[in-house]
């Protein structure tokens, strides 16, 4: 594996962290990518071919996409790095090409990208990557299975909740926990919880699993077992839950 390439000036805090998420992924530091990101951020991909992500949303989504990613593949570089800060430093293109092995193939594949890169603070808030779609297919030998799998709708459920008088904060501490915890059970593709601007009291859980089996298990956990002992003095009234099937 090579060393990282040098990083860029601290003029444009885009292009800083544009470059340290580089570094760390060319080094497979999944703990040092999982703290790169806001809460709210998105990792958008235009081109992306059927079969994977257009978007991913979330801290823990993002954390899961590249923890996976980096189960499934070993970088070894990510060179020819041409860093465009632009006039706002909180924004900056970056183009580069990768270098990574797939499993247990030697075999080097690479692809090159184009990606605006937006941060608030020192974190990535957007990061919007443009790729060859078709060398990441041919990239991915067991691609077309992964696509078999990915094309079946996922298990969606809408849950709706109201917090007892009093309790619409430490309800929504405990779920902010539970969303965390969530996106990491085995075929969660995402795990959002949304609180009423206009009524704090009021929670609407949006869950998308693999299939009915993966949300069954997760239900089934211990930790949900606890965090619904922990619920039900917050709660007031029943917990609504409806499974949606997504169209075409």
């Amino acid at each position: 594996m090579t060393e990282p390439e040098p990083t860029v000036g601290a003029e444009n805090r885009a292009a800083v962290a544009a470059t340290a998420f580089l570094d760390a992924l060319a080094l497979s530091d999944a703990d040092a990518i999982a703290e790169m990101w806001t809460r709210d951020a998105v990792l958008e991909f235009p081109f992306a071919p059927e079969g994977f992500p257009r978007q991913v949303a979330g801290a823990a989504a993002i954390e899961k996409y590249f923890r996976d990613a980096l189960e499934a593949v070993t970088p070894i570089a990510y060179p020819n790095r041409v860093v465009t800060p632009l006039a706002d430093p909180d924004v900056c293109v970056i183009e580069f090409d990768s270098q990574l092995t797939v499993g247990d193939d030697p075999t080097v594949r690479q692809n090159s990208y184009i990606t605006i890169v937006r941060v608030r603070g020192d974190r990535i808030a957007h990061f919007k990557e443009h790729y060859d779609s078709v060398k990441r297919v041919e990239g991915f030998p067991s691609s077309a299975t992964r696509i078999g799998a990915e094309a079946k709708p996922p298990h969606t459920v809408m849950v709706r909740l109201r917090a007892q008088a009093g309790a619409g904060q430490e309800l929504a501490d405990l779920m902010g926990e539970v969303s965390a915890r969530a996106i990491h059970d085995p075929g969660c593709r995402f795990y959002r919880v949304l609180q009423s601007s206009e009524d704090v009291s009021a929670f609407t859980i949006f869950e998308a699993w693999d299939s009915e089996a993966d949300f069954d298990a997760h239900l089934a956990t211990a930790w949900v077992a606890q965090v619904n002992k922990r619920m039900q003095p917050l709660i007031e009234g029943s917990i609504e839950s409806q499974v949606y099937t997504e169209l075409p």
